[in-house]
């Protein structure tokens, strides 16, 4: 009996409703759900504005504990710490990245054991290597030995916090954002109590206890995240080498990104520094302190969509759900910058009073950037989705190399403003070429994978 050729569109039909049957049991997936996604982004919003409403108040509190010398001092100390943390981040990225795709729980324990491990080592050569480094920085390039032990104890204190976001990275892959929003909280709170526990029962207090007290919270916030980890993985660190390897060759990429955006954020206020007197330098600086509140909004919706978007990319249908899923964030946050557009100069006047009126013009030429990065925001996490975390270090590199070349031009000739010119210019450019570059990505991704298909199904 004759029958008819297998062209595989038996296995097609079979394997198109699979998938959506596949998609709708997704507990972790469900983006279809938007109620969830706004509340997802509210509790990270609330946590993050929580934290810096209250590294705020802590900035205020040791002012006055300290004095303005020791605050100073001080200051330094936060820095290392905040560094050291934040260069961190790029294996908490890499364990989100493949554990949201992992096809098994003993592979995402792999890939947390890979996580820890890396950061293990990372703390290791910063305990290590970061004596001689606060000792170049300190006696070398500051030349004010003094602060040599405030420096260390700062890359100390900021291995441990290290750990503490690996303990918030594993509730933010599966999705739970009240707890990861909590852990990412902890830091900030302890150092808030230890504040005012030597604000209100001391009523004063020297920067060397004060550093000591933080350190140790540090210390055993790091300790008691550690151990937390360690019981997700069985006490054991035994990893494949195909993992290990992923995890290096795809986290040294986030790792230069983040270097990358660091400088960034900070390249036109030293053009300024060197270009223009300490007065245009506070109403620049001023300007800057507004826009801070874009960060805020822009690392909540980070916290939420890093996850969701590993996903996204798994079929067509995944990513318009992902798409339809940023629009209303996205929206919200340009709405919120048109208004300090709109009202940048009673922002100005009510915050820092008249003197500082210059500075609402620095505001909107900022914020005209801004609205570029916020339209590119949860884009960018694509590229780590499918891979192309390389793609982005060479786009954040661009971006890099040209505001250096925009400053270079437009600080000497039309001074802050030409700093804020130059960073709205450089977001422009630099988010328009890196959404073509996705958009070609996902083409050609889709595109190898229909290939792929349409293989297997002939082969079949």
């Amino acid at each position: 009996m004759a029958t008819a050729p297998d062209d595989g569109s038996d296995a097609l039909e079979t394997a198109i409703p699979a998938r959506k049957v596949e998609l709708e049991s997704d507990e972790n997936f469900r983006m279809r759900k938007y109620p969830k996604i706004y509340t997802d982004y509210l509790k990270v919003f609330l946590g993050s504005s929580t934290s810096k409403g209250l590294s705020f108040l802590n900035a205020l509190l040791i002012a006055r504990l300290l004095g303005v010398a020791d605050f100073g001092k001080f200051t330094l100390f936060n820095t290392f710490i905040i560094l050291t943390w934040q260069f961190a981040t790029c294996f908490d990225i890499t364990f989100v990245r493949y554990a949201r795709v992992s096809n098994s729980n003993l592979e995402k324990e792999q890939q947390l054991r890979a996580a820890i491990l890396l950061k293990i080592i990372y703390g290791a050569l910063c305990v290590v290597l970061g004596y001689p480094l606060a000792y170049m920085v300190a006696c070398v390039f500051i030349k004010k030995p003094e602060i040599l032990t405030i420096c260390y104890a700062g890359i100390i204190s900021g291995v441990f916090i290290a750990f503490l976001m690996t303990l918030s990275s594993i509730y933010q892959e599966r999705e739970s954002f009240g707890k990861y929003s909590v852990l990412y909280l902890a830091y900030t709170l302890t150092v808030s109590l230890i504040i005012l526990s030597l604000y209100y029962l001391l009523s004063s207090a020297d920067l060397v206890s004060l550093i000591a007290m933080i350190t140790a919270a540090a210390v055993l916030l790091g300790i008691s995240s550690l151990y937390q980890v360690f019981r997700r993985i069985q006490c054991t660190l035994r990893i494949e080498i195909s993992i290990i390897s992923h995890a290096i060759g795809f986290g040294k990429w986030v790792f230069g990104i983040t270097v990358l955006y660091f400088i960034f954020e900070r390249m036109d206020l030293l053009f300024i520094a060197a270009y223009c007197d300490y007065e245009q330098v506070g109403i620049y600086s001023a300007a800057v302190q507004i826009t801070m509140f874009y960060s805020l909004v822009c690392g909540s919706i980070s916290g939420v969509f890093l996850p969701k978007s590993m996903k996204a990319v798994q079929s067509i249908e995944d990513l318009k759900i992902y798409f339809r899923a940023i629009y209303i964030p996205v929206c919200f946050l340009i709405v919120c910058l048109m208004l300090v557009f709109l009202f940048a100069p009673a922002l100005i006047e009510f915050i820092y009073g008249p003197s500082y009126g210059r500075a609402s013009f620095i505001v909107r030429l900022l914020t005209a950037g801004w609205v570029f990065q916020a339209l590119y925001l949860p884009l960018q996490y694509l590229f780590y989705a499918i891979d192309r975390s390389r793609t982005r270090f060479y786009l954040e590199t661009f971006k890099l190399g040209m505001i250096v070349s925009l400053l270079y031009w437009l600080v000497p000739a039309y001074g802050i403003a030409g700093g804020g010119m130059a960073f709205s210019i450089a977001h422009c450019i630099n988010s328009l070429v890196s959404i073509l570059t996705l958009y070609q990505c996902l083409v050609h991704r889709n595109q190898f994978a229909a290939a792929a298909v349409r293989a297997t199904a002939g082969s079949a």
